[in-house]
């Protein structure tokens, strides 16, 4: 079938760059998912983001694509983090961004594995802990960051996600900020309201009903008036 029949937009019509198109083409990435439909042009418009998401619904190439376009290659420290539940995960991604990365000069690295110099990466992937000690020891700054992205807290165990509440704490006020968790849990519902504040949900959430449909139902108040015989019996 061709492109012209099918609803699917290409990734040029999503605001993807033609080298960066031509790099997934390459990777046999030419329709992009439905995810990335939806998040791309959200994430190119530099919005908070939290999306219910997870592996296998293209979520690298989803975020990936505008931290390759929004963020400058020429630093010498972390523009982009990508923190993952794990540092295996971190270091996976970061293989996998690194070859859609190369004719855009960003160099991406993962901390906690064989990577040389990962503090002078453009695209930093970690496990929250591995950055959290990073930054205490004065190994990465977070002064530069400008977007900041969580891949997978549902899969966080609790000490990955104390470690991401004091990263997010630290992070420039500016950051912009994507929480990606699959299911969208209570707990990461409650981090995203307190570090994503107005952000973009992805799937949209439902419309919230009219104030006057969530008030209660309270009957009709009818009353009559009686003489003075009557209320001095009732009293």
């Amino acid at each position: 079938m061709t492109r012209e029949l099918t609803d699917k937009p290409s990734f040029e019509a999503l605001g993807v760059t033609p080298e960066l198109a031509e790099v997934l083409a390459a990777e046999g990435l030419e329709e992009p998912t439905s995810l990335q439909a939806a998040l791309i042009p959200v994430l190119l418009r530099r919005n908070p983001v939290v999306a219910l998401a997870g592996p296998g619904a293209g979520t690298l190439v989803g975020y990936g694509i505008p931290l390759l376009q929004t963020l400058d290659p020429g630093g010498h420290r972390p523009a982009g983090l990508v923190l993952c539940p794990t540092t295996a995960a971190a270091a996976a991604s970061a293989v996998s961004l690194a070859r859609i990365a190369a004719p855009t000069g960003h160099r991406v690295a993962a901390l906690g594995t064989p990577w040389a110099l990962p503090e002078l990466a453009s695209v930093l992937f970690a496990d929250p802990r591995d950055l959290l000690g990073a930054v205490q020891r004065s190994r990465i700054t977070l002064e530069g960051v400008e977007a900041v992205v969580v891949d997978g807290f549902a899969a966080m165990d609790s000490e990955a996600r104390q470690a991401l509440e004091t990263v997010f704490q630290a992070l420039p006020r500016d950051t912009r900020r994507t929480l990606l968790s699959l299911p969208l849990t209570p707990e990461a519902e409650a981090f995203a309201r307190a570090h994503l504040r107005r952000a973009v949900h992805i799937p949209p959430r439902p419309a919230q009903p009219d104030a006057s449909e969530l008030s209660s139902y309270r009957g009709e108040v009818r009353y009559r008036i009686t003489g003075e015989e009557k209320l001095s019996e009732v009293l």
